[in-house]
């Protein structure tokens, strides 16, 4: 991983091999969204969606009204990038998946925000680690093949 983000500080892109490679299969067949799709929400609106990628930048720290928020990015294959901002209790339930460097895969559902109904956001509800939903996966598919059989 060391030497994968020195290539892409000195060339800008990962050249010899992807962070994201060991979960290729969930981000292309799992995921019905990627971070260029997010950028118009008006096209995902009343849609449940699946993505995933690796965090890459991570803030957190408490709002005026001592309520505490993590803001994070996270880049996938498509080359764009996306922001997440979490508030009082998703923040707490979930920041713990913003952390620099974990690949992550997130549900949710496009709505319009609760007090402004012309504005669209992504309600998440879901997040796990890409490790954790492969494991799951493999194991699914090896105990259908096994009474298949």
């Amino acid at each position: 991983m060391e030497r994968l983000n020195k290539e892409r500080e000195l060339i800008g892109i990962y050249l010899s091999a992807h962070p994201l490679d060991d979960y290729e299969f969930i981000l292309k067949h799992v995921c019905n969204a990627d971070t260029l799709k997010l950028q118009d929400l008006d096209s995902l609106n009343g849609k449940d969606i699946t993505f995933g990628g690796m965090v890459t930048a991570v803030r957190e720290g408490q709002t005026r009204r001592g309520s505490p928020y993590t803001i994070f990015k996270i880049e996938d294959y498509s080359g764009g990038s996306y922001e997440i901002a979490l508030f009082s209790e998703d923040s707490v339930n979930f920041g713990r998946y913003a952390r620099n460097g974990l690949s992550v895969y997130i549900e949710g559902r496009v709505q319009p925000k609760r007090f402004r109904q012309d504005e669209l956001e992504v309600k998440y509800h879901l997040y796990l680690f890409c490790l954790r939903l492969r494991t799951n996966l493999f194991q699914r598919l090896r105990y259908k093949s096994r009474f298949q059989s």
